[in-house]
């Protein structure tokens, strides 16, 4: 099992899921009691308690923390075809997102590994799928055209991380004025 940081915390919030089958509930073995999800977000970890359901629990937990670290490649890739960017662009994003996976610098902000595996598993999701947000938002302005993959991708942001979702609506503010 992936232990570093608060990360052997999480597994509490996946375990509560899996317990009551939903994200809304009273985490009464944690801190003496408090509201689940008042400093996390829900969608990673009620991934990995349905995942639980296919693979073991810590099977399932490996893989939703190290999941938004590992398809960000693939997001930034999607994003840059989406944003509808030249060949070889969105190869060349590719390539250079790979050394943020590998950076250490920083442990708070998730998307590398050092900082997922200290439990920014939901911060590494979130940045996985502010890209895609993103370039929806900007395709569908472009093509002055509504997708419903646009609003399903921004509460997708909004449920994983709100640092991601401050910063999807700053730049979404920015555009507006623009």
């Amino acid at each position: 099992t992936c232990m570093g940081g608060d990360l052997p915390a999480h597994h509490y919030l996946v375990e509560q899921i899996c317990r009551t089958s939903s994200p809304v509930s009273w985490a009464d073995g944690w801190w003496c009691g408090f509201p689940m999800f008042h400093y996390y977000f829900p969608l990673p970890y009620t991934c990995i308690a349905l995942l639980s359901n296919v693979f073991s629990h810590n099977v399932a937990f490996n893989i939703g923390v190290c999941l938004g670290m590992l398809l960000l490649p693939l997001s930034v890739y999607l994003s840059t075809r989406l944003s509808r960017m030249p060949r070889p662009l969105p190869i060349l994003a590719v390539v250079f997102v790979v050394p943020l996976l590998l950076d250490n610098t920083h442990n708070m902000w998730g998307v590398n590994a050092y900082s997922t595996l200290a439990g920014m598993i939901a911060n590494s999701w979130s940045f996985c799928l502010l890209l895609p947000a993103l370039a929806s938002i900007c395709r569908d302005t472009q093509d002055n055209k509504f997708r419903i993959r646009t609003p399903l991708l921004i509460a997708a942001v909004a449920l994983s991380h709100f640092f991601t979702s401050i910063v999807l609506a700053l730049i979404v503010g920015v555009f507006w004025i623009m």
